[in-house]
């Protein structure tokens, strides 16, 4: 009830700002990150309560879209680093629908491969002929090949080695994704972990910014003839953000739209000419 009261007056209470010189900085740092705690719960239980079951559906229809992706036709085996298919080569795998769609919005579509994977397992590897197959892998008899760098157009290399052995099919695949889904938790515990840490971050990176809000703090109260340090006038700037944090946490939660640029300041400096009138001076100086 007293971080309520102390939040309701750092809105509007001219009489409380004039008591807080006779308070610790500590006081004014303390109420900050009780204020920044409230902010992060309450933002972080809206944003999830959308964020975690659209994460849901995303990994569970993209792991469906894998399973249903890969050909049922298609077995690559892998002995020894050598590489053999059932299929006729070159096997080309075309990107998905939803990436062919994007492909072809993009103004740069034409950079764009138009195949994800192809297999050549007969022919030696050549720069030309990777090009030639317009694709982002390429799988040949002991390497993999794929673009590094898709503006550079870069490619990289890689021998898969003597020890390396595997059979990938159907079966394989749907046995992948199997255990993939079985590692979901950990994606949904670091959403519900790092949402609200990053909004906590978010709100504490406020006090960096206050660094130089104080110094216009300082300017107006010198203004106003009222004797008192650059720490004081950080520490009255700590109450004065309460306004535009809470105005910033329901736009995020209400108005989902672009940010006014110093707004923020622009509130902050309102609820400073409001607030601060007479403010008396500190008995020794901050």
């Amino acid at each position: 009830m007293e971080l309520l009261g102390n939040i309701r007056s750092s809105i509007y209470g001219p009489a409380y700002y004039a008591s807080l010189t006779e308070k610790p900085f500590s006081y004014s740092i303390k109420y900050f990150l009780s204020l920044a705690v409230v902010l992060t719960v309450v933002l972080s239980a809206v944003m999830l309560f959308s964020i975690v079951p659209n994460v849901h559906s995303f990994l569970s229809t993209t792991s469906a879209k894998i399973l249903d992706y890969y050909p049922s036709d298609l077995q690559v085996t892998i002995s020894h680093g050598k590489v053999s298919t059932n299929v006729t080569e070159p096997y080309s795998l075309r990107l998905p629908a939803e990436l062919m769609a994007k492909r072809t919005a993009s103004s740069a579509s034409s950079s764009v491969p138009e195949n994800l994977l192809v297999i050549d397992t007969k022919d030696p590897f050549t720069v030309d002929e990777f090009k030639n197959d317009h694709t982002l892998l390429l799988l040949t008899g002991d390497s993999f090949a794929y673009i590094r760098d898709q503006s550079k157009q870069d490619i990289d290399i890689q021998p898969l080695g003597q020890n390396f052995s595997m059979v990938l099919n159907k079966g394989t695949a749907a046995s992948f994704v199997q255990k993939m889904r079985s590692y979901f938790w950990i994606i949904y515990a670091a959403t519900i972990v790092l949402v609200p840490v990053g909004i906590f971050i978010g709100t504490m990176v406020r006090l960096a910014y206050l660094f130089l809000f104080a110094l216009l703090v300082w300017v107006f109260m010198r203004m106003r003839k009222i004797t008192s340090g650059y720490k004081k006038a950080y520490q009255l700037g700590l109450h004065l953000v309460t306004t535009p944090l809470i105005i910033g946490v329901f736009c995020s939660i209400f108005i989902p739209t672009e940010n006014i640029p110093f707004l923020f300041t622009a509130i902050a400096l309102v609820m400073m000419v409001v607030n601060i009138r007479s403010v008396p001076s500190p008995v020794s100086a901050s």
